[in-house]
């Protein structure tokens, strides 16, 4: 209808050298900005991603320092043990655990069709979180080593876990181009 009315309007405003028949109106999308998508998933799976390998770092320390707290060591050590073979014993444990932990998780976000992890190859996020599930178990014997109580290591897990949110949360502030630094 408005066509129409621009044509109307054109044959008689007018000169005679428009030639109306050629009048076309298309229709097309207002312009608009990119509406950028909030998601769940993108906001809160680095911290769940972590908060899935630290448990394991927490139950580590944890269970290092009771066998420590409990002289199960020196038992063990006493009936013959050598300390090579109860590091390697709790490496292998820790290992598996990480593994486990990792394929978990992209087990689960593969199957929940998170694109994060349909975006790339599944061998790439796999060894990413074996790789840090793996350079946990160093810091949790260190962290063992210090400590006496398993109470105390629990809670110095959770305060290194808490660190570790927290420099998670503000790093995205620190590196972004337009950021206050």
């Amino acid at each position: 209808m408005i066509s129409q009315f621009d044509r109307a309007v054109f044959e008689l405003v007018g000169s005679n050298s428009v030639n109306v028949s050629q009048y076309n109106v298309d229709v097309r999308r207002y312009p608009k900005p990119q509406v950028l998508t909030f998601t769940a998933v993108s906001t809160a799976s680095p911290f769940l991603f972590f908060a899935a390998l630290m448990f394991n770092f927490v139950i580590q320390v944890g269970a290092v320092v009771q066998e420590k707290e409990l002289k199960l060591r020196e038992s063990m050590r006493v009936m013959g043990l050598l300390d090579s073979s109860y590091w390697l014993s709790w490496s292998l444990v820790n290992v598996l655990m990480a593994v486990i932990a990792s394929l978990l998780l992209c087990a689960a976000g593969a199957a929940f069709q998170f694109k994060f992890f349909l975006t790339n190859d599944f061998l790439t996020y796999f060894i990413l979180f074996i790789l840090f599930g793996v350079s946990m178990i160093p810091l949790s014997f260190v962290v063992s080593t210090l400590l006496d109580t398993s109470a105390t290591a629990t809670t110095l897990g959770f305060v290194i876990f808490l660190v570790g949110s927290l420099v998670q949360f503000f790093s995205p502030t620190i590196y972004l181009e337009d950021g206050p630094l």
